[in-house]
This record gives structure tokens, C-alpha cells and sequence, in this order.
């Protein structure tokens, strides 16, 4: 079996839309796996002792999409963030989705409707993830990013994601749609 924690603090969904998405994903991960698929969700508050359990007792992180903000400060107000750094430095599966992937950076930016720059967690500090990338939207983003600065920006299309796992960011191509 695999163990998913899933944090969906960002979500603003009811919950049925959230459990219909989950389903979609448990299913997609079971059948890449050919595992059982057993998700644990975070939407609230939570003390960071049992969110350290949550962690330890995880095979994969997964923090989904929503309110890039709600979903940042949901790890601020919670202190959080000290927590899931420690457990990528120990190696574990982290996937960001979206508001997830910026959440979980120092710097962000996203480009789903507007660009939108975000100040995030901190785990990630090696690159500036870019979501809802598309090359027609270059200039946008030259001209929210900060020329001054030598770190080097990871362009998230929408069909593209990147994992974190250990010290390796790995991109996968044309992403299963469900």
C-alpha cells in the first residue's frame, strides 16, 4: 500500500467536489502504482506535532491546488513549515500541484489569469516555480521577475509537473488527465 497525505488546505470546493477529485486521484495513483492507495487529508488547522506524525507516517506528500495564499498561510498560522522542510531534506516524495508547488517556495510565480508573485514557505530556494506557464505569456513573466536575482525560474506548463524527491526535481511530460 501507499500512504498519501494529502493537504488541501487551499481547496475552496465543498467538500463532495474535493471527494469526487480524490477518487479521480486515488484511482490514477493506483493504477500507476498497482498499489493500494490509502489518502489521509489535511483542510484545517492542525498541531504540528501530529502534522510531523502525518509526515513520518507517509509515503508521499501531496500538496493540491487551490488558493495559493490561503493555502501559504494555513503553513504560517500552524508553524508548519519547519516540519515538512525537514521531512524533504530526509528524502521523502513531495508533488506540488499548482498553488502547492508555489506554496512550498521561497519565491513564486503563478500566470492563471494574471501574474501573480508569491512568498511562500521557503523549502524550495534552488529555483522559482512558474505555474500555468505557456510561452505566449513570456513577457508577463519577464516583467514580474526580478532581473537582480541568479535564481533560475522552473516553467510549469499545464500538462508538466515536478517532483521533489531527496535533492532531485523531476519533470514529467504530458501528465495523465482524469
Amino acid at each position: 500500500k501507499v500512504n498519501v497525505l494529502y493537504i488541501a488546505a487551499g481547496l475552496t470546493q465543498d467538500m463532495k467536489s474535493i471527494n469526487n477529485y480524490l477518487n479521480l486521484v486515488k484511482k490514477h495513483f493506483e493504477t500507476i502504482s498497482n498499489k493500494k492507495v490509502i489518502f489521509k487529508i489535511i483542510l484545517d488547522n492542525i498541531n504540528s506535532k501530529i502534522f510531523a506524525g502525518n509526515l513520518k507516517n507517509s509515503d508521499i506528500i501531496y500538496l493540491a491546488g487551490g488558493d495559493t495564499q490561503k493555502l501559504i498561510n494555513f503553513f504560517k498560522k500552524n508553524k508548519l513549515a519547519p516540519e515538512l522542510k525537514k521531512t524533504w531534506q530526509k528524502g521523502k516524495l513531495i508533488v506540488g500541484n499548482s498553488a502547492g508547488a508555489l506554496a512550498l517556495a521561497k519565491t513564486g510565480i503563478s500566470l492563471y489569469r494574471e501574474p501573480k508573485k508569491y512568498l511562500g514557505i521557503d523549502v524550495i530556494k534552488k529555483f522559482i516555480p512558474v505555474v500555468h506557464y505557456d510561452s505566449t505569456k513570456n513577457s508577463a513573466l519577464e516583467n514580474i521577475l526580478d532581473k537582480k536575482s541568479s535564481t533560475k525560474s522552473l516553467r510549469i506548463s499545464e500538462n508538466e509537473a515536478y517532483v521533489l524527491w531527496g535533492k532531485q526535481v523531476i519533470k514529467i511530460n504530458n501528465l495523465f488527465s482524469f
